[in-house]
């Protein structure tokens, strides 16, 4: 198990995509474990089902959401270092491992086993914490990622739609963003632009 740990964190480090990283760990537990059905949600903005085998295929809304609420209860156990409760399935068991950065929750696994209600084991328990702590973290960071691209292209969008000329340029002289109504107004071309640098290194353009 612990080989399929490091093979496992081996290929988040190279992967920037939450609903994949998901994938990955479900991956590497249903490999490790061989467990029966698995699940593998994203619990960003919306509840995404990342991966899924067996009877969580084709999960209906209500049952994700009732699972998410469910994982969600789990993170006091965290915060106090306790073990994951399981829950008697038919004649097995099911382990909810929580994914969680800052205290928030960013997804989860759900994993069950047929036919052994003692399946899962401190042993085993350990190997999916340890997966859990690796996984964490990068899906954390993949989504702060996301978010700071999304941010940049709003911004991005808001300077291109402007009515107000704008144009930035870099401490080298060189123009690093230019709008539409900054062309209009020098009459101009994007690919012309870098003619009228010089012009706007006046005084009278620069902004501390």
């Amino acid at each position: 198990m612990l080989f399929r740990s490091y093979d496992t964190t081996a290929a988040l480090m190279a992967e920037m995509c939450p609903m994949t990283m998901l994938s990955l760990i479900l991956e590497g537990a249903q490999q490790a474990l061989n467990v029966h059905h698995g699940l593998a949600f994203l619990n960003y903005g919306q509840l995404h089902a990342a991966a899924s085998h067996g009877h969580f295929r084709h999960l209906p809304p209500p049952a994700l959401e009732a699972l998410r609420c469910e994982a969600q209860a789990l993170m006091t156990d965290i915060c106090a270092g306790q073990p994951w409760p399981t829950r008697p399935v038919g004649g097995g068991a099911r382990l909810i491992v929580p994914l969680s950065g800052d205290a928030v929750l960013l997804g989860a696994l759900v994993l069950e086993r047929d036919d052994d209600p003692a399946f899962f084991t401190p042993e085993r328990q350990r190997f999916l914490h340890e997966l859990a702590r690796q996984g964490a973290p990068a899906i954390g960071r993949a989504q702060r990622l996301i978010a700071l691209q999304d941010s940049e292209m709003r911004a991005r969008r808001l300077i291109q739609d402007s009515p107000v000329p704008i144009v930035t340029i870099h401490m080298d002289g060189a123009l690093t963003e230019v709008n539409g109504a900054y062309l209009e107004l020098l009459a101009t071309t994007r690919d012309r632009s870098e003619e009228h640098t010089s012009e706007l290194q006046s005084p009278m353009y620069l902004v501390c």
